[in-house]
């Protein structure tokens, strides 16, 4: 499928590594969806935070179980990997593609609409 580049909100929340969660309250994660390819979306935090000397602010986020799409998240929580990038993803040719979760960091967690 061939990605659009959007501008609607969402909200990621935490449930993996533990040690972020507590690091962050376990808070929300208020963000904008800059660009959708199929089942991968490219966000970008309201509010970026720092944790163990990086700054996260640019996820790529996909379902993270079968059966389970992100444009499930208007209605319900959707299961998902957020894996963190960059900046320089927003002008990439591909701006979803990103290594395996084993090449970095996972997170796991879970995406709905914003409200």
């Amino acid at each position: 499928m061939i990605g659009r580049k959007v501008q609607s909100k969402v909200v990621l929340h935490l449930s993996k590594p533990w040690d972020l969660g507590e690091a962050l309250g376990w808070s929300s994660l208020p963000a904008v969806v800059g660009y959708r390819d199929g089942d991968r979306w490219l966000v970008e935090l309201e509010r970026p935070f720092r944790f163990c000397e990086s700054e996260y602010r640019f996820f790529v986020v996909s379902p993270r179980l079968e059966g389970w799409q992100l444009s499930d998240a208007a209605s319900c929580e959707v299961p998902c990997s957020m894996t963190p990038t960059t900046r320089d993803r927003r002008s990439s040719t591909s701006p979803c593609d990103v290594p395996p979760p084993g090449a970095g960091t996972a997170i796991i967690g879970s995406v709905t609409q914003y409200h």
